[in-house]
């Protein structure tokens, strides 16, 4: 009965153990979002966003967005990769989407690459730079000739970004 007691004793922590890790938060590596022509900076990188106070009263703070939250992500977890998913990337006004990270997204910018860049965000004028370990990964119609052309300097980041993966 002793071996019956031990092998149930087992089972039980290792029931115990599968309960505890079902339960544990999981960390999402990836981020997607889907361009429309209302889609703006507000959304992707950080915006002012009305809270209503248990009080009734309305307040204002800034948010991330989308991409920031990612990038807090992957700031701590250096180790892993993790990707930005832009669906339909040509239906928005890509200028007025990325600001002043139109300069950022390039690896060479990228946090310990050597031409790192930093830039203070528009809303909480904190300093950003984009970690290494994310990558962005957008599609788009090139068959929809009505959506707004992307803009020159976005053409631009996307030639410098390598040929064969197409990541910036």
């Amino acid at each position: 009965s002793l071996p019956l007691l031990t092998d149930l004793q087992t089972q039980l922590k290792d029931y115990q153990t599968a309960i505890n890790n079902q339960f544990q938060p999981k960390t999402e590596r990836f981020s997607f979002v889907s361009f429309h022509q209302a889609y703006g900076y507000e959304e992707f990188v950080e915006g002012i966003r009305p809270k209503i106070a248990d009080n009734g009263q309305m307040t204002y703070s800034v948010e991330q967005g989308a991409f920031l939250k990612l990038c807090e992500r992957a700031k701590d977890d250096p180790n892993h990769r993790y990707a930005m998913l832009i669906d339909e990337i040509n239906r928005a006004n890509v200028s007025r989407v990325f600001g002043e990270l139109m300069s950022l997204i390039e690896p060479s910018k990228r946090v310990g690459q050597a031409n790192a860049l930093s830039v203070n965000l528009a809303y909480s004028h904190k300093p950003f730079s984009v970690p290494s370990n994310v990558d962005i990964y957008a599609t788009m119609n090139t068959q929809d000739h009505s959506l707004t052309p992307l803009d020159m300097a976005f053409r631009r980041q996307i030639g410098r970004a390598s040929c064969r993966e197409r990541v910036f």
